[in-house]
Order: structure tokens, then sequence, then C-alpha cells
């Protein structure tokens, strides 16, 4: 397939629905990971279906506040899970490095028209379990301890949510004390905890406390989309 029929947009929607074959579907990431246009042109695609799906949930789902021209958050819920969409599939390709290589299960991505900060880091953890907290706790030391070695200056941000945010809770968290240490010894990581999945939590009668020093965003997406737009490199566990 030449790069024309590449760029063509029914390539481009075959992409996007998951009709391409194997090869194509290859050839399209190796494309697509390097032009920036072309990230933009699929997460607007991306976008487009959201917003068609959107148009079926009844008056509700008007996309602005008129009064204020402002997108309400569903939409730029919508808008964002479309653009993570993008990134997330990209995965292997944007991703290699020393913080990511294809062994691995993490999703690494960045939004292609951002100048992206490589010393800005978010690790994104949403699913429980030993192995996974294992998992992105050895991925915030090994850059942190990395660029100290270097000589670098990194932020690296840790955010949880759904039943990743067992990691941060004070009543669930198997590594307190890890957690307080890397705190101890890294000024330049931060803990973020999900304060719409401590709010359902709380409606279920579960402890809600969170570990020492652990901050709390509003919502994760919210989070997850701010930093991307700021540049941050964007790790999902």
């Amino acid at each position: 397939m030449n790069k024309t029929q590449q760029f063509s947009d029914e390539f481009l929607n075959a992409f996007v629905d998951g009709e391409l074959s194997p090869a194509e579907r290859t050839q399209a990431i190796e494309q697509i990971s390097g032009d920036a246009l072309l990230k933009r042109q699929v997460c607007e695609l991306n976008m487009l279906k959201e917003m068609v799906k959107s148009s079926y949930r009844g008056p509700n789902s008007v996309s602005h506040d008129f009064g204020t021209g402002r997108r309400r958050p569903q939409v730029r819920h919508a808008i964002a899970a479309s653009c993570l969409v993008v990134v997330g599939v990209l995965a292997g390709w944007l991703g290699r490095g020393h913080l990511a290589d294809d062994r691995d299960t993490l999703r690494t991505a960045w939004l292609g028209n951002v100048a992206t900060n490589q010393n800005r880091i978010m690790l994104h953890v949403d699913k429980a379990g030993l192995a996974r907290f294992d998992q992105v706790l050895d991925r915030a030391e090994h850059a942190l301890d990395a660029a100290r070695r270097d000589g670098r200056r990194i932020q690296v941000e840790l955010v949880a949510n759904s039943q990743g945010i067992d990691l941060l809770r004070a009543a669930t968290s198997p590594y307190a004390d890890r957690l307080q240490r890397l705190q101890a010894r890294y000024d330049n990581l931060a803990l973020i905890g999900c304060g719409q999945t401590l709010k359902k939590l709380q409606e279920r009668g579960q402890d809600t406390r969170l570990l020492p020093g652990v901050h709390i965003a509003p919502a994760a997406l919210d989070e997850v989309v701010d930093k991307l737009q700021a540049g941050w490199v964007y790790i999902k566990v």
C-alpha cells in the first residue's frame, strides 16, 4: 500500500474501526506514530464517532452550555477518551526506550500536536493486583533513579483511579512503607488519587482515607488529559 493510500480518509477510517489486516495495521502505526498531523486526524475521527454516539443519548447530551460556550464535562471526557484511544494504539512504537520495551504491557503515549517533555512522566494505574502495583512502582523508581544518576531533574506523577486506588488507600495498600520511602527520597514524585473514585467508595460505606502525602484530583481522566495537553509522557500500567 503506497503512502497516498495510507493517508486517505478511507484508510484512516479503516484503522479507527479496526478493519485493517495485521500487516496493514503495523504499517499504519509506523506512519501515524511519526506524523503529528496523522495522529490529530485519527484523534478527530475517534472524536467524531463519540459525538455521533452521544447524539443518540437524548436531549441531555447537548455538547455545549450555550450561555458560556464551554463544552460540558461529559463531552470533554468523550473527546479525551477518543484521543487516548489514538495514543494508546501506538504503544510499543512511541514507548520504546528506557521507559518501555516490547516485552512489557505498558501503554506509552503523548499528543502529537503538543511539544513533549521527556522529563515529565505520568504513570496511570486503574486496576488492582500485586504484580501491577509492583510494576508501576518499579517503573517510577527506575525513572527517578536513572534521572538522578544522569543529573536530570524530572517530574513523575502516579495517578490511581478505579480499582487502582487501592494502591494509595490506607486501608488497602500493600506498599504503604515503600511509598513512604519513595516520597522521602524523591520530592519530585507526586501521588494522586481520583476524587470520583473516592466518592463512589464513600457512597458504599468504604474507608476512603489515603496514605500520607497523597493528593486528590477531582477526576483521573481530567488529570490525564491536562498532563497530555501540557506535554507529559503518559504511561498506563
